[in-house]
């Protein structure tokens, strides 16, 4: 019976594990939960772009860089609820900008145009 109690004070813990593993689905997100942000940085003079996301919890978290006269997709692709965020960009010459807050949910499209600073969202099927 002894044996039977420590096999069980072992192997509950490491089931529990398992099971808040499976739950959690491990930390990634689905392909067609994940959300692509297009930046468009046309800032005269030219300059690179440092993009973060603010999500509702306030996190402030970096997406990626957007070069000089270009865009870049970037990809969000942390568990997300359908909810306000936002987006805040900073030049090389320490400028800072934020999009007004949106609705983004699992699979959208956000598009963000700077230094116009207009912003659309789309579902990844429409256009």
């Amino acid at each position: 019976m002894l044996l039977t109690s420590r096999t069980l004070a072992v192997a509950l813990p490491v089931a529990l594990l398992l099971l808040a593993a499976c739950a959690t689905g491990g930390g990634k997100v689905a392909p067609e939960e994940e959300v692509s942000i297009t930046v468009e940085n046309e800032f005269f003079p030219r300059t690179d772009l440092t993009v973060r996301i603010v999500t509702p919890t306030g996190l402030l978290q970096v997406l990626g860089s957007v070069p000089p006269g270009g865009s870049r997709t970037l990809r969000y692709d942390r568990r997300l609820y359908q909810d306000f965020y936002q987006l805040v960009a900073e030049t090389a010459r320490g400028e800072s900008f934020s999009s007004q807050p949106f609705i983004m949910f699992p699979g959208a499209r956000v598009n963000w145009s700077l230094p116009t600073n207009s912003l659309n969202v789309f579902a990844r099927d429409g256009g």
